[in-house]
């Protein structure tokens, strides 16, 4: 039996490729086992609902942004996650341990690394992250999603594997998905979503946006997060748009099946889901992101023409749905955007990974062999 710890922020963009990646090696590596670390959210429980192996949930606390009475906290929070992970990694002895960003990866990481286990880490966006940015001149190996590697990350380290997608991403067919979900099959769909947690900026827009464009012709698909979920739910009602509106869902399949374009944020797992669908999408970054990551990732999309990007300072309602309004009008221009998005990211994805993980847990197990 071979063992592989995971660990991963509380995020969708870190807990799904961790999931699709458990989910693709248990099905065609059987002997393998792996088991997750992770923060103690109630979102957190919510997404992995469906995981059946041993999940050990740490403490621990994002790095402050600038030095603050907070870095206290944070370096408490990190030497008790440094220790659990030690205790955890003694108790579990896995063959290798992968860290899926976040800051809840880095002390299992680091712990792992201290106590002589194989390392990996996976980037998924264009960017490393500030946990990974840490951890990289650590580890063994680095796994990146997007085709090219940064300047500041040692190649001979660096591997592109993709991100991960969730297997039953892309096998809808959109008649079933508009079905499931209560919608007209001779509508042009809009996916308006935010990320695992929403976004109170596209929950603004969306239904703004919809009350623009003509009823008869459109239909919109929202997931609004669970804050704000019966607020713009109701707001669609009262515009007596055709919609479909939810806190959140563990079959995103669906959604995207059913959708001709999304207007979205720029997660690197959510392109990714995209990619996966061919779904044209319309970008708006998170202007807060760390290093300006989701902008930089659209950006990317955006150079090779595989997507539209929008600044969330000029996204105004009425531009959107100007954008929204063209691109139903002008079919080739869509088709051709989730033609070029789907042809950006090399597949099989949780496979490349799969391979990377598993030829560092054959090393250590020789190794500690040998010794």
């Amino acid at each position: 039996m071979t063992k592989v710890a995971i660990a991963c922020g509380g995020t969708g963009g870190h807990i799904y490729p961790a999931l699709a990646l458990s989910e693709w090696m248990g099905e065609y590596f059987p002997g393998v086992e792996t088991g997750f670390v992770v923060t103690r959210s109630e979102r957190t429980r919510r997404m992995m609902s469906n995981y059946t192996g041993k999940v050990r949930c740490i403490g621990a606390r994002p790095m402050p942004a600038r030095i603050s009475p907070a870095m206290l906290l944070f370096a408490c929070s990190f030497l008790g996650g440094l220790v659990t992970g030690m205790a955890y990694l003694a108790r579990e002895r896995p063959d290798v341990v992968l860290g899926m960003g976040g800051y809840v990866s880095a002390p299992l990481v680091l712990a792992a690394r201290l106590l002589g286990f194989p390392t990996v880490i996976h980037e998924q966006n264009i960017v490393p992250g500030r946990a990974n940015a840490f951890l990289a001149r650590w580890v063994d190996r680095v796994a990146l999603s997007f085709p090219s590697i940064p300047g500041r990350l040692d190649r001979k380290k660096a591997v592109v594997t993709g991100n991960p997608v969730r297997r039953k991403v892309g096998e809808l067919s959109a008649e079933e998905a508009r079905t499931r979900l209560g919608l007209r099959e001779d509508r042009f769909t809009v996916l308006v979503m935010g990320g695992s947690r929403g976004a109170r900026f596209l929950n603004e827009c969306g239904p703004a946006t919809a009350s623009m464009l003509p009823p008869e012709r459109f239909q919109w698909v929202h997931i609004a997060g669970e804050e704000d979920y019966g607020r713009v739910g109701r707001r669609y009602g009262e515009i007596g748009v055709p919609h479909y509106c939810t806190p959140f869902t563990g079959e995103i399949e669906v959604p995207y099946a059913a959708s001709d374009m999304a207007v979205c944020r720029a997660g690197a797992t959510t392109i990714a889901e995209l990619a996966t669908c061919g779904l044209p999408a319309l970008f708006i970054p998170y202007p807060h992101a760390v290093g300006s990551h989701q902008s930089l990732n659209a950006g990317y999309l955006a150079e090779r023409g595989a997507a539209l990007v929008l600044e969330q300072d000029a996204a105004s309602p009425d531009r959107i749905a100007s954008i929204i309004s063209g691109l139903e009008a002008g079919g080739d221009k869509l088709d051709g955007m989730g033609r070029r998005l789907k042809g950006i990211f090399e597949g099989d994805a949780s496979r490349k990974l799969a391979e990377v993980v598993l030829s560092l847990a054959k090393k250590g197990i020789r190794q500690n062999y040998n010794h």
